[in-house]
């Protein structure tokens, strides 16, 4: 098919694009995390915070999530979808000016340090061992927000000939392409960690599953 660019249509889409960015960038400001005194926080159908303290809402998931495990009977299913790390950034005064990758390196430890809270919940309640825990993230980076978005990285480069972790990974020297919200690697490549015990009835003792 044939694409054509009429020079009568280039004022109109010229205002046409100022008036959405303009709108995009109202909409940001004003309804998202940039702005907390539009952002209410419920539990169930309770308003429990409004503006929300958005520094403490990461505490606000471990705790919630730590007294669910202490508490739930078996078996249990636990969805925990954290604001880290996610624009606009924010941490606990606690976590915040340590990480030697500004505030984004600090959410990016306490969302480590929330896990970690999470684990040891179940450790404590004897289900470490009987549980699997997935853990993953919903897109690639925000590329407008640049610094605050993360990366991509790499994508990795392995000799056909050679078995996936017996050989050395070598990194492509072009980034990834796209971002979120693309269809691009980057947009829907992401990580992901299982930690998950099973007995296989061919060993003893039980062996960890590696991803």
């Amino acid at each position: 098919w044939l694409l054509g660019w009429s020079a009568a249509w280039t004022s109109l889409s010229l205002a046409t694009a100022a008036s959405v960015s303009a709108a995009i960038y109202w909409f940001t400001a004003t309804l998202t995390l940039l702005n907390p005194r539009a952002c209410l926080l419920y539990a169930n159908e309770t308003l429990i915070e409004q503006p929300v303290e958005l520094g403490y809402l990461t505490l606000r998931h471990t705790q919630r999530a730590v007294a669910f495990l202490e508490q739930a009977p078996r078996p249990f299913f636990l969805y925990l979808a954290y604001p880290n790390v996610h624009t606009a950034l924010f941490a606990m005064d606690e976590h915040r000016g340590h990480s030697k990758h500004g505030l984004y390196g600090d959410n990016v430890e306490e969302l480590d340090w929330s896990i970690g809270k999470v684990m040891q919940a179940l450790a404590e309640r004897g289900e470490a061992e009987h549980s699997f825990v997935y853990f993953t993230s919903d897109n690639g980076p925000f590329r407008e927000e640049v610094g605050e978005s993360g990366a991509c990285g790499f994508a990795p480069v392995l000799n056909p000939a050679s078995r996936l972790g017996t050989s050395t990974v070598q990194r492509s020297r072009t980034p990834l392409r796209g971002a979120k919200g693309q269809t691009w690697e980057c947009g829907i490549r992401v990580p992901a960690a299982v930690a998950y015990h099973f007995r296989d009835t061919s060993t003893t003792p039980p062996r960890r599953l590696r991803p």
